[in-house]
């Protein structure tokens, strides 16, 4: 699913990645830990297509998707930056995205929208301008953002940062009433 091979990275003469190596199958949880400056972001961004490597590979269902727009289709991103338009509501945000991501049933986006703000525990605030919002429910929403078109794989950068504790702990936003007790995480 995800293949990352012998990857390095460089900035002005600094390895930042040197020969990162690791496979994700499908149905895994993979969590890449590290400290501030690890280069984890890097290695995300390169896994997205978003920068190139000094060398080695990164592939997505077996692909390089920097090389692949459709690729980009079959996967849900989060990063650092939320991405969401403080002066659009939540509902007005996640009908923009569910656009560009191709749902054009205007039933079934409207069905749809309604199920992540549900999800992401937002749905008392689906017509309130995102400006107003804290950087928690920004996150949440950004979540909801990234699942809309229900993609094959999902890459989450620090998911929780700007999540209060009692959401963290409640699991509020992240879906752990989907959590099934053999472990398997279900996103609607």
């Amino acid at each position: 699913m995800i293949e990352v091979q012998n990857l390095t990275k460089t900035f002005n003469g600094k390895a930042v990645l040197k020969d990162i190596s690791f496979k994700v199958k499908e149905g895994e949880i993979f969590g890449y830990l590290g400290p501030n400056g690890a280069g984890k972001t890097t290695t995300m961004r390169i896994i997205l297509g978003l920068l190139n490597p000094t060398s080695g590979n990164a592939f997505v269902l077996g692909q390089n998707l920097g090389e692949n727009e459709k690729l980009r289709n079959k996967v849900g991103v989060l990063l650092e930056n939320d991405g969401v338009y403080d002066k659009l509501s939540a509902y007005e945000n996640l009908h923009y995205y569910a656009q560009l991501y191709g749902l054009s049933d205007s039933v079934e986006r409207k069905r749809r929208i309604g199920e992540l703000l549900e999800f992401v525990g937002l749905s008392d605030r689906r017509n309130d301008k995102v400006g107003e919002f804290s950087k928690g429910m920004r996150r949440k929403l950004a979540l909801a953002r990234a699942i809309a078109h229900e993609p094959e794989v999902l890459f989450l950068d620090e998911p929780s940062s700007g999540l209060d504790p009692e959401a963290l702990d409640n699991g509020e936003g992240a879906g752990a009433s989907t959590l099934g007790g053999d472990g398997s995480y279900n996103i609607p």
